[in-house]
């Protein structure tokens, strides 16, 4: 007899798990004797529903940098999202601002989501494309400041502990695009957890771990991380949890 389709997607996802922990497992390994640095990444957040499948979202981050005692940037974000399937498939668009002491730099993205729920567990695959400019022109930049891109793959793991608190973890894979070469240019390993302490109000607590890859001094960033999120609806929807805080 074969066993009923809930057992079935049960064990391609638990397939899927070994085989994504055995490459992260292999690809970690040349990260382990880089230089370290520890950095934090404070946030606020907030998170509106709009009306049909729509929604957005803005945050403010600061980060610090060189073992927590350096200013590293703030940085301006806005999202907006559109659920292509219900609770399957989201687009979105996205928007950010950078400055620093050193320079400024501007942000844009396009990706989509797709989502899988079984019982408490939810798994998810991202796949965003960004580019970054130091300013924006007619298309001529100065040398070494040529706008560059990413193309980012994160596989998200989301487990439910609580009616107010969720646990997940992810890897994400960036793969940097350039005009005359490609390569990967850092993973990104986050664990952490999402607490609705107030109703719609959230705070998000994670860990990053971030290796280099293809640099003359490659850096693996420690980051502690906490956003503090507030959840809005308009016209009575029901407001969505926010946990892309990273």
């Amino acid at each position: 007899m074969k066993p009923p389709l809930a057992e079935w997607a049960v064990m391609t996802i638990n397939l899927m798990l070994r085989l994504a922990f055995l490459y992260l497992v292999l690809i970690t390994l040349p990260g382990l004797a880089q230089q370290g640095d520890m950095q934090l990444r404070s946030a606020l957040q907030l998170s509106v529903d709009l009306p049909k499948k729509w929604s957005t979202e803005v945050q403010y981050q600061y980060r610090a940098d060189q073992n927590l005692s350096h200013f590293r940037g703030s940085y301006i974000s806005g999202a907006l999202q559109y659920e292509l399937l219900k609770n399957i498939v989201q687009a979105e668009v996205e928007y950010r601002y950078r400055t620093s002491y050193k320079n400024e730099q501007h942000r844009l993205g396009a990706g989509l989501t797709a989502k899988y729920k079984h019982g408490d567990y939810s798994l998810s695959w991202r796949t965003l494309y960004q580019k970054r400019y130091p300013y924006f022109n007619a298309g001529v930049y100065e040398p070494g400041k040529e706008p560059d891109a990413y193309l980012r793959n994160r596989i998200q793991l989301k487990y439910k502990w609580s009616k107010r608190v969720a646990i997940y973890g992810s890897a994400e894979l960036f793969y940097k695009i350039k005009t005359k070469e490609q390569y990967i240019g850092r993973m990104r390993y986050v664990a952490g957890f999402d607490w609705e302490w107030k109703k719609r109000h959230h705070l998000n607590c994670f860990y990053l771990i971030q290796p280099q890859y293809h640099a003359t001094n490659p850096v693996t960033v420690h980051a502690m991380g906490v956003t503090y999120a507030i959840d809005m609806s308009l016209f009575k929807s029901k407001g969505k949890k926010k946990a892309d805080y990273f």
